[in-house]
């Protein structure tokens, strides 16, 4: 009986760490998407900041949605800059509005395919 948890255990730490390697690649192209991000479309390093951490919620935490006010705090910016940056985001189709208040957002049906399948916008 004992072999058997301690073969439980194995199998579950095996496939978390299966699963951290695939949201690991996942990040690294989100990564790249917030570098195309600056580069394509000249974005300010905070518009960048909140998409990386917008993307960081959607895959590492079981929420998804990041609200405006966590995120300017995390972030250490102001509210009314970070609406600013929200709009740029939603406009460009990166991030969507989850829900309106309080005023949360999570990354769009694009953003998730970049995430998992690796094409770039």
């Amino acid at each position: 009986m004992n072999w058997n948890i301690l073969g439980f255990i194995q199998q579950t730490q095996n496939e978390l760490i299966d699963e951290l390697s695939i949201k690991v690649n996942q990040l690294s192209k989100g990564v790249a998407a917030c570098d195309q991000l600056a580069e394509k479309h000249g974005s300010s390093r905070n518009v960048v900041s909140v998409l990386y951490a917008v993307i960081q919620e959607e895959l590492f935490d079981s929420s998804g949605a990041m609200s405006l006010d966590g995120t300017a705090y995390q972030l250490r910016l102001f509210k009314q800059s970070m609406r600013k940056y929200v709009e740029e985001l939603l406009d460009a189709g990166l991030v969507v509005q989850a829900e309106k208040r309080p005023m949360k957002m999570r990354v769009s049906e694009s953003m998730k395919r970049v995430l998992g399948m690796g094409a770039l916008f």
